[in-house]
């Protein structure tokens, strides 16, 4: 009799723990987390690579496109003379002019600025090759390079010349034709010629001591150069554009698109750092 009661609690307790683990467990509820989006897509097209500061101007690279907004910059107060400029880069040359007055560096004097293909045409026909670029091959074609001179003689020997060729990187300019660097630009030292690039450009090549075909030359073959300024992160992106093309950039941030007048596009990216 005890026996068979054992067996009937053994079953019993047998038969609970089946059920137990056969009770439903319930569903853990997943909640959907949106992907964070960090990037964005642009799109750039051939008409691009023929515009912008950093297209290339030399014997090599004909101009494609003349400028339109072109308009004549005159200060008084910081230099003589005049001269027609793309209107987006008086407001620098204007910065550059008063930081050097307020060096007590004031004797400027502004000489040729924008000329057009049929202008140079004319000028190669009075003057010849040895004094002249062809029509179409000259920066002035751009109206982002000046001729800047000095009342006190040569630009090499003044204080002007002297001023400009330390300080105009950190405003978007360089001295194109630099003495070293003849034999890469194929034009003579021009200590008086400035050509606006913009930053982060003039900063990457008065840092690597580049002229503008170095600068090109490498983006060409390494696609990109990254540079920290001013507290600023900058990314140059090198993209070949023979069509339409997509690119994708970080997202939320200050771009720029610029040509090189050779078969491709810089992308600039730039991020501000926050100070601590």
């Amino acid at each position: 009799m005890k026996k068979t009661y054992y067996v009937l609690v053994a079953a019993t307790l047998l038969l609970g723990a089946c059920t137990a683990e056969q009770k439903p467990q319930a569903e853990p509820i997943v909640e959907a987390i949106e992907p964070v989006i960090t990037t964005q897509q642009i799109t750039v097209t051939p008409q691009q690579v023929y515009t912008g500061d950093t297209v290339l101007i030399n014997h090599t690279h004909a101009i494609q496109q003349e400028p339109t907004n072109i308009q004549q910059w005159q200060q008084e107060q910081l230099a003589l003379g005049s001269a027609d400029l793309s209107l987006h880069i008086h407001a620098p040359l204007t910065a550059m002019l008063t930081a050097a007055q307020q060096d007590g560096v004031d004797q400027f004097v502004m000489n040729n600025g924008y000329r057009s293909v049929a202008d140079q045409q004319l000028l190669y026909e009075q003057k010849g090759s040895e004094l002249a670029l062809p029509a179409g091959y000259s920066e002035h074609h751009l109206g982002l390079a000046v001729d800047i001179n000095s009342r006190n003689g040569l630009m090499e020997h003044t204080a002007e010349g002297a001023w400009l060729a330390e300080n105009s990187w950190a405003y978007g300019f360089i001295l194109r034709y630099p003495a070293d660097k003849t034999e890469i630009t194929g034009i003579a030292y021009e200590a008086w010629h400035f050509r606006y690039v913009g930053l982060p450009h003039s900063y990457i090549m008065q840092k690597e001591n580049w002229a503008l075909e170095e600068y090109i030359a490498y983006l060409q073959q390494h696609k990109q150069y990254r540079t920290t300024y001013n507290d600023i992160a900058y990314e140059v992106q090198y993209i070949p554009v023979s069509a339409p093309t997509t690119v994708e950039i970080l997202k939320d941030v200050l771009y720029n698109v610029s040509g090189d007048n050779a078969g491709g596009v810089l992308i600039t990216t730039q991020q501000q750092f926050a100070r601590q």
